[in-house]
């Protein structure tokens, strides 16, 4: 069995210059958003990172293993590293704008396969600070410049949600 790690990447040593180039790669970047080619080591990162966020913590395990499948199956996810450490993930499924809309407002039921859709429904964000989450808005508002609207809910640790709803005005 091959045991080298192969992984698809995005890099920010800084950020993206002023003129809104994508973010460059540089040798040593400060952030990368990876996506692991063995399914099996990033699901492993991927349970190893929100395990300890209790939002995703207090979920039932085969609902979590069924969430992070389909996110990895589809490659719909990125692994976050700061200085090469995993420490934070995002994962999101495509759907259209109705099933989007009753997602945000509790009723997962009516979401399709996730492949495909004109809305981004983000079910996993976890950053380990500021600066990061900022990295990771700018990488992905590149990677659905295309969607006319991304959604997602913030659990707090009280458990309070609150619903985002963000509308894509480049389209």
């Amino acid at each position: 069995m091959d045991a080298s790690i192969s992984m698809t990447q995005t890099g920010d040593s800084e950020g993206s210059d002023a003129a809104g180039e994508a973010p460059r790669a540089t040798p040593s970047p400060k952030f990368q958003a990876l996506r692991n080619n063995s399914p099996h080591l990033a699901a492993g990162i991927t349970m190893s990172l929100l395990m300890g966020h209790a939002p995703f913590a207090d979920r039932t395990f085969g609902g979590m293993c069924r969430l992070i499948a389909g996110h990895l199956n589809r490659k719909h996810y990125y692994i976050v590293f700061r200085d090469g450490q995993p420490r934070g993930f995002v994962g999101w499924t495509y759907d259209q704008e109705d099933a989007a809309q009753a997602w945000l407002d509790g009723n997962g039921t009516l979401t399709g396969d996730g492949r495909e859709g004109d809305c981004v429904i983000f079910n996993f964000w976890v950053t380990d600070g500021p600066d990061m989450n900022s990295f990771l808005v700018r990488t992905m508002r590149e990677e659905f410049r295309d969607k006319r609207r991304l959604v997602a809910r913030r659990i707090y640790s009280d458990g309070r949600i609150r619903p985002i709803s963000i509308a894509n005005t480049r389209i």
